[in-house]
């Protein structure tokens, strides 16, 4: 999920460790231990892009990386304190930089295609959040000595920070390798979307309000336990709803002569009301998205897709074909490009109807262009241009879709 839900998720866990004897700054340490798996991206700017696809949410994203790395970590931060490290100011500039980063990284997400709201954004989020951080905690907060704070302690809460950082990843359709080096499957449970303001700020909300209560207080243990008890109630009110809707796709394809071979619904983006549904058949793909706002009668009206599967039977083995295939375990459908190219679509996110973009087709947010290199190897491109939406249109018909639609 974004780097802001796991901050949040990861200061609850250094809030429960070792809140009562350090107050916020177990909050801020767990808030970092949190976004510490999400560094593999930093493979991005020394590779290309699939293969920087194949590193992340790798093994850093593991299971055993938590249980391998947590003491490491735990041991680095009581040298930073032993060693006086916490007094200097370099690394007070440092840690603010950083959250500028995340925060100016969230910012640019938000202003979507424009590069005016982006930089916006960026600069208010990353900017705003990084200073009050600084002012009122990086000078305040870590003016003592954590005396205190045993290596076992520091040990827990990154330990906690390291494993629900990729179990929470693991909720989405993205998917994370949870298993490696054992094996390298991508676990997707489709419980809730990448970004899912629900999901965020709820639970930021109840940690904001625990971080001003006394850290002895009762109350502010209550309330991280509220939280994450939020968190964990929503995210199985995702699961009961993919698996009724699961349910309610396949009696309706079958309604329709349609048989499937597999099926996957997931949330859609920002929200856990919208769901898609992926239904493959033998050689088509059929789509369909359901508020659970929708009225009971409201008939599925499915989206088909040609799988054209066979189009990229003769590049099986190719090394970025292979990975495409991999990355989206197997739901994905090719069409005809320019010239020699191949259009890899990743059916897993389902398609936005026209009704909902402008577009006069349904569009699909995931693919690709494969297009041969000198060997004739299929080599890809993800695409970068940006469809030509109609955004002032798309957002309110978006939240029209969530409310639901009647018979």
């Amino acid at each position: 999920m974004d780097s802001l839900t796991q901050i949040v998720l990861g200061a609850a866990c250094g809030e429960l460790v070792l809140g009562r004897k350090l107050g916020n700054r177990a909050m801020i340490i767990g808030g970092i231990a949190g976004t510490i798996p999400d560094l593999d991206v930093i493979s991005n700017f020394f590779t290309d892009e699939i293969t920087a696809l194949s590193h992340h949410r790798g093994f850093t994203h593991s299971i055993l990386f938590s249980f391998l790395f947590a003491p490491a970590f735990a041991w680095l931060t009581m040298q930073f304190y032993r060693r006086d490290v916490y007094r200097s100011a370099w690394w007070r500039w440092m840690i603010t930089i950083l959250v500028a980063a995340i925060f100016g990284r969230l910012g640019w997400a938000i202003g979507g295609t424009s590069l005016v709201l982006s930089i916006l954004w960026s600069l208010t989020l990353g900017g705003l959040l990084s200073g009050w951080l600084y002012r009122s905690y990086v000078q305040r907060q870590f003016s003592e000595q954590p005396k205190s704070a045993r290596l076992v302690e520091w040990s827990i809460l990154y330990w906690l920070a390291l494993l629900t950082h990729p179990l929470l990843d693991a909720c989405t359709t993205y998917g994370t390798q949870l298993l490696l080096p054992l094996k390298n499957t991508r676990v997707a449970w489709d419980t809730v979307s990448v970004f899912d303001p629900g999901y965020t700020i709820p639970f930021a909300v109840v940690l904001i309000i625990a971080a001003y209560l006394n850290r002895r207080s009762h109350w502010r243990r209550m309330l991280t336990w509220l939280g994450i008890a939020y968190g964990c109630l929503y995210l199985y009110f995702g699961y009961i709803n993919r698996v009724r809707l699961t349910n309610e796709y396949k009696k309706a394809a079958q309604a329709q002569g349609i048989e499937p071979n597999r099926i996957k619904v997931s949330p859609s983006i920002g929200t856990n009301i919208l769901w898609h549904g992926t239904i493959e058949a033998d050689s088509i793909y059929y789509h369909e998205l359901r508020s659970l706002f929708d009225h009971d009668k409201l008939p599925f009206v499915f989206i088909a897709e040609p799988a054209q599967k066979e189009l990229l039977e003769p590049h099986f083995g190719d090394r970025d074909v292979d990975i495409l295939r991999w990355f989206s375990d197997d739901y994905y459908a090719v069409k005809k490009g320019e010239g020699d190219t191949l259009i890899y679509i990743d059916q897993r996110y389902g398609a936005l109807p026209p009704e909902l973009t402008g577009l006069d087709e349904h569009f699909y947010p995931f693919y690709y262009k494969l297009a041969p290199d000198n060997s004739g190897e299929l080599k890809a491109k993800g695409v970068q241009e940006t469809p030509n939406m109609d955004m002032k249109n798309a957002l309110p018909n978006y939240w029209k879709r969530i409310k639901g639609y009647s018979k």
